[in-house]
């Protein structure tokens, strides 16, 4: 009776670990999903020391128990399924240790490079509108990012050759920017110039002055404020 109730207390005990194991692997693999993982590293190793500890309480029940008949092969169903999902978690990590090296920044230096990106973006079409301005005589007559865009560029009917722009007006002597294909709406250099969070540029052209700003990493348009980004 006194062996039946050991083994049951330690059966429980290896049950406890296996459900707690996948609940920290559950809840390791959400944290990435959901792009937390750098922000709760340390929280990530403890998940996967607790899981480690678990495997190994879980084996070495299975080999204390390896001859008590149902309750050993329950012991030992559950330190393997512990022990594969040990494994696996190992693999996962090693696998975000790899991904998480400078070929892929971490969430906050991905932001930060994206903000740095976005201002040098801002200023080079600027300079880009105000060449255009000096040409032309005005900033273009629209403020959408589409036309805007087709203005400076020179790309307009077709996404693959510059149109003369000059057919229209003598005084154009572009292309005032230029970008690689990925920067622009579905890759075409006739659509809107696209910021790092895929949204088009904003510009704004009145009383003969030029506004232009990214709306940031929430992608919402505020005019140049909150999170929006811009250059004075």
């Amino acid at each position: 009776m006194k062996g039946i109730i050991k083994i049951s207390f330690f059966t429980f005990i290896s049950i406890v670990c296996c459900i707690s194991s996948i609940i920290c692997c559950i809840s390791f693999i959400l944290l990435f999903l959901f792009d937390r993982f750098s922000q709760y590293t340390d929280i990530s190793f403890f998940y996967y020391y607790s899981l480690l500890i678990a495997s190994i309480v879980s084996g070495l029940l299975a080999r204390k128990f390896y001859d008590y008949g149902i309750a050993a092969l329950i012991i030992k169903f559950i330190a393997i399924v512990t022990i594969i999902i040990s494994f696996i978690f190992l693999c996962f990590m090693v696998f975000l240790f790899v991904s998480s090296l400078p070929l892929h920044p971490s969430h906050a230096l991905d932001l930060n490079f994206k903000e740095a990106k976005a201002k040098t973006t801002v200023q080079t079409l600027k300079v880009a509108l105000d060449r255009y301005k000096d040409d032309i005589g005005h900033y273009p007559l629209t403020n959408d990012s589409h036309l805007v865009a087709n203005e400076i560029t020179g790309f307009k009917s077709s996404p693959d050759a510059l149109e003369d722009m000059s057919v229209q007006n003598a005084n154009w002597h572009g292309p005032y920017y230029s970008a690689p294909k990925k920067d622009f709406y579905i890759r075409q250099r006739n659509q809107a110039l696209l910021d790092p969070w895929g949204s088009p540029y904003n510009f704004n052209f009145s009383n003969n002055q030029q506004s232009v700003w990214s709306s940031g990493p929430n992608r919402i348009n505020e005019n140049g404020n909150n999170d929006d980004i811009s250059i004075e």
